[in-house]
């Protein structure tokens, strides 16, 4: 999965460029997998929650991601990018309204979500 990330994320660097800050440059496989920890360590204590994205056929296409705005109930910072393909724009529309519609059904509370993607 390390390789898999990591292979995705340094393909498409330049998609990439600007939402994170400078993030990916000069990511080594060894800070992905610190990266990974990361959000693996957030997640399990409920801060903010990262998913890997895949396609119907099981390949790795990019991530999601909920951070909830903290002071702020019902408000969530949203993040998605997807590996520099044709279809790279429409995929994140989907992504998102699936999403904010599987996020806003688990609530009792309409949630908000403020999306931030690459530009196209």
């Amino acid at each position: 999965m390390v390789e898999e990330d990591f292979a995705a994320v340094a393909g498409s660097a330049h998609v990439l460029k600007g939402l994170f800050g400078d993030w990916p440059d000069g990511l080594t496989l060894e800070e992905n997998l610190w990266d990974m920890g990361w959000h693996d360590r957030e997640f399990f204590e409920g801060r903010s929650f990262a998913w890997s994205l895949r396609d119907k056929d099981g390949v790795y296409i990019g991530c999601a991601y909920f951070h909830p705005e903290m002071g702020r109930r019902g408000a969530v910072l949203g993040y998605v990018w997807i590996v520099d393909r044709p279809d790279r724009m429409a995929l994140q529309a989907m992504v998102i309204d699936e999403m904010t519609n599987w996020l806003n059904g688990l609530v009792a509370q309409p949630v908000t979500v403020t999306w931030h993607q690459p530009p196209g």
